[in-house]
């Protein structure tokens, strides 16, 4: 029933353009952690290892209250529809692609300070005055990062293990995020983001190479730029799928960007110019088709298997 959850759950993702804010995992799962923290045996634990067993703790418990919840959904012959609804919880890529569109729509229609707030909003960045290449660049990056991380990730996770291992994913990134924000991230808690974010991040790379040809570039163009500049890149997780981007649509992608009063520094990708508006429309071309592209692999089983149980 994995793929039929999958299926619903991308359908519910295309519909909605993904869940309400206040049940996305980020919110639920600083929820859970707030909880854990009240009752957590600081007494039981030695200093020494309570980095390690307050994060162990939430991974586990996240993903026990998700098997259980799946689990109870299977008993009342629902469970394809609970681990469905789980994993479009976790998923925001249609969401990425409207708020790219009306980014480019504010953009065509000269509203530059406009799509720069919008996208401030979106990613919980406050910019500073940026340029309109820059702007388009930045939204450009965020979708090749939204298809890898929010649209391949809970579909990848979900076929190897269910709404628990997509959970479970989203519990090591909201652990490592946070971690990071308060500067004590542990090491293997960002070793273990890093590794999990591998898979997804190869499989947008994959996508926008093999509809690189829709946007006027190439394969072969989008695939070596993937491996050459993204996989050096500080984060190479989130390196890959936008210097596929970039390969794909011919641009230069990344670099640095005003955050605030903070000048963030950031490698480049792809080897062409800055990006320009008929750009931004080109790369929500190959976003989309790739987005429908995965679905139409997962609703030929899904199909085939709803007609056996007919």
């Amino acid at each position: 029933m994995t793929v039929l959850s999958l299926v619903l759950a991308l359908i519910l993702d295309l519909v909605t353009g993904g869940p309400p804010l206040s049940w996305r995992p980020r919110v639920l799962l600083r929820r859970l952690v707030t909880l854990l923290a009240d009752h957590w045996p600081r007494r039981l634990v030695p200093a020494r290892w309570q980095g390690i067993a307050f994060p162990v703790a939430v991974l586990l418990v996240t993903f026990i209250l998700v098997s259980l919840a799946t689990a109870l959904g299977a008993l009342l012959g629902v469970g394809w529809i609970v681990q469905g609804l789980l994993v479009y919880l976790a998923m925001y890529g249609a969401g990425a692609g409207r708020t790219v569109r009306q980014i480019a729509g504010r953009l065509q229609r000269s509203m530059h300070i406009s799509a720069r707030e919008l996208l401030a909003e979106w990613i919980g960045n406050a910019f500073g005055n940026i340029g309109e290449k820059r702007l388009i660049g930045v939204s450009l990056e965020r979708l090749a990062s939204s298809l890898a991380m929010g649209y391949c990730a809970p579909l990848l996770y979900g076929l190897l293990g269910g709404a628990g291992l997509v959970w479970f994913y989203a519990a090591v990134r909201f652990l490592g995020s946070e971690a990071k924000a308060n500067g004590r991230a542990p090491l293997w808690l960002l070793k273990l983001e890093l590794v999990l974010e591998m898979l997804p991040s190869w499989c947008a790379a994959g996508l926008l190479a093999l509809t690189a040809p829709l946007a006027g570039g190439g394969f072969g163009d989008s695939w070596r730029i993937a491996r050459r500049d993204g996989m050096f890149a500080s984060n190479p997780s989130r390196g890959i799928p936008v210097a596929a981007m970039a390969g794909a649509l011919g641009v230069t992608l990344g670099g640095p960007v005003m955050t605030g009063q903070v000048l963030v520094r950031a490698p480049t990708f792809g080897n062409g110019p800055l990006p320009e508006t008929e750009d931004l429309e080109r790369g929500l071309t190959l976003f989309w088709v790739a987005y429908l592209g995965g679905a139409l692999i997962l609703a030929v089983p899904a199909a085939l298997l709803l007609f056996r149980l007919l």
